[in-house]
């Protein structure tokens, strides 16, 4: 896959989707078209402004490398995730670079940390119940690019056959810090078919 021209032509197809974007689409693509959506995260200035971000968004790759589920009770209308991502063309371009990052980031589990970049990182990675807005990496895991962690929840109405590895998020960092899963309804062909099969994981 040319993950570089389907980045471009992904973006170019969603600032013309997004113009005719109706109340109910975007109540939809922000998460409140049911009661638990309405619910999650109501209370937070992100969430208020979601509709705006959405109506001004752009498309990137994220890699996500870890998520959690309460198999106990399944009462989850949804499910975090952790993901890297970048608003860098160039870290778009060759989303093979969030893996090789990704790699890193998991090797702090396994590493006593001293600095209090270290210390905030693991803590966001190691405890399940973190949340994360958008913490970009120290240098040292960064490999040299800038790359931001996030935690974000996943609803279920929104994707049928979610996995770890490449994915598609909403974003605008000039306007909040909060990143949102693209459903998948809106996925291009190429992507949903090489999703389904697995085969992004790079």
């Amino acid at each position: 896959m040319d993950y570089a021209a389907l980045y471009h032509e992904l973006n170019s197809a969603w600032i013309e989707k997004r113009a005719s974007f109706d109340k109910e689409e975007l109540t939809y693509l922000a998460n409140k078209d049911t009661f638990a959506g309405r619910r999650l995260g109501f209370m937070t200035r992100a969430y208020y402004q979601r509709e705006k971000m959405i109506k001004a968004s752009d498309i990137y790759y994220a890699y996500a490398f870890q998520s959690w589920n309460d198999a106990v009770s399944n009462s989850q209308s949804s499910f975090p995730t952790w993901l890297l991502f970048s608003p860098d063309t160039a870290v778009n371009e060759n989303p093979a670079i969030l893996k090789e990052i990704s790699a890193k980031v998991l090797s702090i589990k396994n590493i006593e940390v001293t600095s209090r970049d270290e210390k905030e990182l693991k803590k966001d990675i190691v405890e399940v119940l973190s949340d994360v807005a958008c913490l970009v990496l120290p240098e040292s895991y960064s490999l040299g690019h800038y790359v931001m962690l996030s935690i974000v929840d996943v609803p279920y109405q929104h994707v049928s056959f979610y996995h770890l590895g490449l994915n598609l998020i909403m974003a605008n960092f000039s306007l909040s810090k909060e990143v949102r899963y693209l459903p998948e309804r809106y996925y291009p062909a190429e992507f949903r078919d090489a999703y389904q099969k697995g085969l992004l994981l790079l």
